[in-house]
């Protein structure tokens, strides 16, 4: 069950409106992150005072499956250097756009099949999250000092992605 036949840099930006679930599309695929917070989550602003935060610098989309590769990724960065999961991760970004794909035959042939672009809207193929300039993708709350391993794991996703700050 592929997500889409190419890459998502060909829905990274935003063009149209937030077509989101709803009476009129009710056949709306699953989010594939479902844990948005990770760690002491219960725990006061008092225990943890250093709070580190990623920003976006663009307006692009972000699937759901990159915002689980980042949860995923950095739970497991700061559970190595922090030891008894002292920090809470919190992810910012909720998949709520629901990205369409047109889907188009490539065989011999296929021009007398297919109709073309006409009648292109397209069925649903994933989730995303549309965010603005500089908005916070995620939040990671920690001791003052573990605050060089929260900043050098951010910075390390940071490395492996664009658009952030």
């Amino acid at each position: 069950n592929s997500f889409f036949l190419g890459p998502f840099k060909c829905y990274r930006t935003i063009k149209n409106k937030p077509y989101v679930k709803s009476k009129y599309c009710r056949k709306c695929p699953l989010s594939k992150i479902k844990i948005f917070d990770i760690g002491d989550k219960k725990a006061p602003v008092v225990k943890y005072p250093c709070a580190v935060d990623l920003i976006n610098i663009a307006r692009i989309n972000y699937s759901s499956e990159s915002l689980e590769a980042i949860r995923i990724t950095l739970n497991r960065n700061l559970s190595k250097s922090i030891k008894n999961r002292q920090f809470h991760l919190k992810i910012r970004l909720h998949p709520t756009h629901i990205l369409r794909n047109n889907k188009m035959l490539t065989k011999a042939g296929a021009d007398r099949v297919q109709t073309g672009m006409r009648k292109s809207f397209g069925k649903p193929e994933g989730l995303c999250a549309r965010t603005k300039a500089n908005q916070k993708i995620l939040s990671v709350r920690g001791r003052f000092k573990y605050k060089i391993q929260v900043s050098f794991t951010c910075l390390d996703r940071k490395c492996h992605s664009s658009n952030y700050l």
